[in-house]
């Protein structure tokens, strides 16, 4: 059983204007999001998480500069798990 939540990998990565990104949310999760950051850790995108257990996100990124972004899982505010995605 999953008792903890998850962020997968990016897919496809490298992506060129829309990737889909998966997550699991335990039922005891109230607030999660999932946040985009440049390499400067600036956050240029943030998607609230609406459902608890899996779920995906498509997240639509052409109008950003080619490069390696990073994106998160927040949950109840505190950062659980980060990766590293490619737009080319």
């Amino acid at each position: 059983l999953l008792e903890k939540a998850q962020l997968g990998q990016n897919s496809p990565n490298p992506f060129n204007e829309n990737t889909v990104i998966e997550y699991y949310l335990p039922k005891t999760v109230n607030n999660a999001q999932i946040a985009v950051y440049d390499n400067a850790g600036r956050m240029i995108k943030e998607v609230n998480l609406e459902t608890n257990g899996q779920g995906e996100i498509d997240l639509k990124l052409a109008n950003l500069a080619t490069g390696t972004y990073h994106y998160s899982l927040i949950v109840n505010g505190k950062i659980q798990d980060s990766k590293k995605m490619i737009l080319k």
